[in-house]
């Protein structure tokens, strides 16, 4: 059980130092908050888009173009398939 306590620690201490490190920038202004907001910000206008619906909208518009983007790849990989094979056949004959 101590394993897995110390594997759960390793695995969150790189994402926890990231935040930290954004924290810290962005609060003692290492960085413009237009380029890089701060965690406040982020989670604010998270929160915002989520009351208004329109983190909803944006999630389900960015599942869509990713399926889109698999079923175009994987027709597309099929056809070079289909061609690099049937460009074999008329070679072998």
């Amino acid at each position: 059980m101590k394993i897995d306590r110390i594997r759960i620690f390793r695995l969150c201490l790189l994402p926890a130092a990231l935040l930290a490190l954004w924290w810290a920038g962005s609060a003692s202004g290492w960085w413009n908050s237009y380029i890089l907001p701060s965690p406040v910000q982020v989670w604010d206008a998270l929160a915002d888009m989520a009351r208004s619906g329109e983190l909803a909208e944006d999630l389900w518009a960015s599942v869509r173009r990713v399926l889109t983007y698999q079923r175009v790849r994987s027709t597309g990989t099929t056809t070079a398939i289909l061609w690099n094979f049937c460009a074999m056949c008329r070679r072998s004959a």
